[in-house]
C-alpha cells in the first residue's frame, strides 16, 4: 500500500462496494446503477447488469470468482442479486427487510447483510433467500465476520453489535 496507481476513473459512478475474490477477478458497484467486473486485476472493467430499476448498488461480495451477491437500493425499495457464473446471469433474491447497506460472505453459502432500518439478515443459499436474525438496531451500515461464529455489525451513533454464535444472538457493544 505504500505505492498506489490509478487504474480507472469514470464520471458519476461513485463506488460503494468492491470485491476481489482473486488477484485478477474483481467486481465494483455504486451510484448510477453502475456494476462492473474485471478479469485483469483492474486494468479494464466490463459493465454488468445484475438488476433493473436500480437507484444505486450498495455493496458486493464474492466468495470466489464465480459465486457472489450484490445489494441495491432500487427506485421502488431494496434489491439483492446472486450469481453462480461470474455475473453472466443473475437471480433476484427474496426476503430482504430493508435497503441493504452492508454485506459480507462468511462461509459455505452463507452471507449476512445489514439494512437501513436496523435488520441483520442471513442467507444460507448463496444470497437467494434472506431471513432476519436481529432487528431494532437503527440504521446499520456495515457487517463483517472474523470466522463462522464471531461477527460484528455497526451503524449510526456508534452502535455496534456482536455475535459469538454465528448470528443466532447479537449483543450491543459499548464504545
Amino acid at each position: 500500500g505504500s505505492t498506489l496507481s490509478q487504474l480507472w476513473t469514470v464520471t458519476y459512478q461513485g463506488i460503494e462496494g468492491i470485491s476481489f475474490p482473486d488477484l485478477n477477478t474483481g467486481y465494483i458497484c455504486g451510484w448510477s446503477a453502475y456494476f462492473a467486473k474485471t478479469t485483469n486485476g483492474g486494468v479494464t472493467w466490463t459493465p454488468q447488469t445484475p438488476g433493473t430499476d436500480i437507484y444505486f448498488y450498495t455493496d458486493v461480495d464474492f466468495k470466489d470468482a464465480t459465486h457472489g451477491v450484490v445489494t441495491a437500493e432500487t427506485n421502488s425499495g431494496a434489491g439483492v442479486y446472486a450469481t453462480s457464473d461470474g455475473g453472466a446471469t443473475w437471480s433476484t433474491g427474496s426476503g430482504v427487510a430493508g435497503v441493504p447497506y452492508g454485506l459480507c460472505y462468511v462461509t459455505d453459502n452463507t452471507y449476512y447483510l445489514v439494512t437501513s432500518n436496523g435488520y441483520i439478515q442471513r442467507s444460507t443459499d448463496g444470497g437467494l433467500n434472506w431471513t432476519t436474525v436481529y432487528t431494532g438496531a437503527g440504521l446499520l451500515m456495515g457487517i463483517d465476520f472474523f470466522n463462522s461464529s464471531i461477527g460484528m455489525a455497526a451503524g449510526e451513533d456508534g452502535k455496534i453489535f456482536k455475535t459469538y454464535d454465528g448470528g443466532s444472538s447479537w449483543q450491543s457493544q459499548t464504545i
